[in-house]
């Protein structure tokens, strides 16, 4: 009983210790490595958090910090915590960081700075960095980026530059190639300028990643792409100023694109002939928000032939503004489209549209198509429109 209750104290003192080592606004959790310091009103990293003298923070595991009023960060300031995993730097007024910064993380994995007053990332600013698989550096003013900032990431799965004032692609290197997975670059622009120009070897060399986001640019025209993106799953491309049409062949090299998201493309009119030949694998095409009053094809070959290995294709055209579409485009849809989603579209349900009705209720399923008049598109009579046929 006397040791039951020893072993009690203990832990009470233990407990007791942590806590009094806890900045105020902070809260610490011994069980789990785990501090808290979100929304402390914190201008510095407190001095307890960083001495190595304390065993709990030699083993943090997770250090929030996020939502508070730092504006620098010392050299090795988390050099006493080589254990750490998890830092949220988000919601601060951080300027600079250089390759002090993170010295003595190399078990870290995930680092969020998002939402600071960065403007530059420099040389080998994350050398310290070698397990990290998750860098969240959106919105920040960043507008340079040095060419080996990201060298020693070889293991980063999941870069996010989106909200940036980046006018070019930076630089990335060849060890970002093994493991990068996932790569978000939306929403890049200034009061002064935007993301326009995406050179063909932007993206060169990055053969495992899967999904790229770089919707929402002043992008001029559809990038060529690489064909070391071949095993490239989801494209997000829309929210662009693009050019009017989508060209011919504009996705060649994407032989392993299941999604591609156009949406909100505002200047989108024409579709060119074979625009997504060489996409075997597509599953998903989205153009919702496109403001198409008439669905325009170029020619049938857009949605390509018979014998393409294209198979189950979803269609998403919601929001586009779509009074019609014409027969014509979809001539060789019948083996090849899964679904047509035409919610939110003021369609124009008269003869010349009743084909549409013939074709979809018959094969394929819709979402909720209103006419321009408020009633749904009824796909289980046929040829319901007065005066057809």
């Amino acid at each position: 009983m006397i040791f039951i209750i020893l072993i009690h104290l203990i832990l009470i003192g233990s407990l007791q210790s942590v806590q009094g080592f806890c900045p105020g606004g902070c809260s610490c959790n011994d069980s789990i490595h785990v501090v808290h310091c979100s929304d402390a009103g914190l201008d510095i990293i407190p001095g307890t958090l960083i001495d190595a003298a304390f065993q709990f923070y030699v083993q943090l595991i997770v250090s929030d910090f996020s939502h508070n009023e730092l504006d620098s960060l010392a050299d090795r300031c988390f050099a006493s915590s080589p254990q750490l995993k998890e830092l949220k730097l988000d919601n601060n007024r951080l300027e600079h960081l250089n390759n002090l910064t993170f010295s003595g993380l190399k078990s870290l994995e995930t680092l969020s700075i998002r939402k600071n007053l960065i403007q530059n990332l420099t040389v080998s600013i994350f050398e310290s960095l070698s397990q990290l698989n998750t860098l969240d550096l959106g919105e920040n003013p960043i507008h340079f980026i040095d060419g080996s900032a990201f060298e020693s990431l070889t293991q980063l799965r999941d870069l996010r530059l989106d909200h940036n004032a980046l006018t070019i692609i930076p630089p990335f290197p060849m060890a970002l190639s093994k493991n990068l997975i996932k790569m978000k670059l939306s929403y890049n622009k200034d009061l002064r300028s935007r993301l326009e120009n995406i050179p063909f070897s932007a993206f060169h060399g990055l053969s495992s990643l899967k999904t790229l986001d770089i919707s929402s640019n002043k992008i001029k025209v559809i990038p060529r792409f690489s064909h070391s993106l071949a095993n490239l799953r989801e494209l997000f491309i829309g929210g662009s100023n693009l050019y009017s049409d989508i060209p011919s062949f504009g996705f060649q090299g994407l032989n392993g694109l299941r999604l591609l998201d156009i949406t909100q493309s505002e200047n989108l009119r024409v579709i060119r002939t074979r625009a997504i030949y060489g996409n075997p694998s597509l599953k998903t095409l989205d153009l919702s928000e496109a403001q198409i009053p008439e669905m325009r094809f170029e020619d049938e070959a857009f949605f390509i032939n018979r014998n393409s290995s294209i198979e189950k294709l979803q269609l998403i055209f919601r929001s586009m503004g779509l009074r019609s579409i014409n027969e014509g485009s979809v001539a060789n849809w019948t083996t090849k489209v899964e679904s047509i989603d035409l919610k939110d579209n003021p369609l124009k349900c008269d003869c010349r549209l009743n084909w549409l009705v013939n074709f979809i209720s018959k094969t394929y399923t819709t979402s909720h198509a209103i006419c321009s008049n408020g009633k749904p598109l009824n796909l289980k009579k046929q040829s319901y429109m007065s005066g057809c046929a």
